[in-house]
């Protein structure tokens, strides 16, 4: 068990810093479009996934990036590509480093709960805790908290997924190892396929009667649901456990 999550954070590390090369390299992936990544029009991994995620930050760095583009480069003139990069390039430089550190040392959290169960709990009620003070900085468009916040949303989630396998691993045989996985990620896409339509529906209203300075709100309260629903759950079952 220790040699697979060892294998599993080192291939973590290799992939963040796959990431890294792809997005800083002359012929990297666009913001935009993912397919220049390979010539046979299939995105490399690593570029794909750091382009979903500059993709989700984008809007948020652009509108941040405004203010330091007045004080730095008053008077140049520069394209909507380079003023997001500005701000991108910095942003996911240290988003990158810090998300292959959170995986690396992963078992010290674990270490530190006892077991993977007592890991994930913690894990959740970071999560709750950021996505408390998520709403108020998405309502009022506070943009360097949003920042910070989607960046430890990331390192969280390379946190998490190593503890999630090593919980599939400790409550179910190697034989049901790919029947879980593929469970997982039924569930993920079915969940997706419910919450979405309703968060859409939701910044829909927020923009229909103009609720807040910022529109999209909705996705840290969504958020906030969740993650006190899990935290709950998971800390009666601990409880029972106990």
């Amino acid at each position: 068990e220790l040699l697979a999550q060892l294998e599993m954070v080192s291939r973590s590390i290799e992939e963040q810093i796959d990431g890294i090369q792809h997005f800083l390299a002359p012929d990297s992936c666009s913001v935009v479009r993912i397919n220049a990544c390979s010539s046979s029009g299939r995105p490399h991994r690593a570029c794909e996934h750091a382009t979903r995620n500059v993709a989700r930050l984008q809007p948020v760095l652009q509108q941040a990036a405004l203010p330091v583009i007045a004080l730095l480069f008053s008077g140049a003139v520069l394209s909507e590509e380079q003023q997001s990069v500005i701000l991108i390039g910095p942003v996911y430089f240290f988003l990158f480093l810090m998300s292959a550190a959170a995986s690396r040392n992963v078992h010290k959290l674990e270490m530190q709960q006892g077991n993977a169960d007592g890991a994930a709990r913690r894990i959740w009620l970071f999560l709750l805790i950021l996505m408390v003070i998520m709403v108020p900085a998405m309502f009022y468009r506070i943009h360097w908290l949003i920042i910070a916040g989607f960046v430890l949303l990331y390192i969280l989630h390379n946190l998490f997924r190593p503890v999630l396998i090593s919980r599939f691993d400790n409550h179910s045989s190697e034989a049901q190892g790919a029947t879980i996985l593929s469970v997982e990620s039924q569930s993920k896409s079915i969940a997706t396929m419910v919450i979405a339509p309703l968060v859409g529906a939701s910044i829909d209203l927020v923009r229909l009667y103009e609720t807040g300075k910022g529109e999209f709100w909705p996705i840290a309260v969504a958020g906030t649901v969740i993650a006190g629903v899990f935290y709950l759950t998971s800390k009666m079952y601990g409880k029972k456990q106990e």
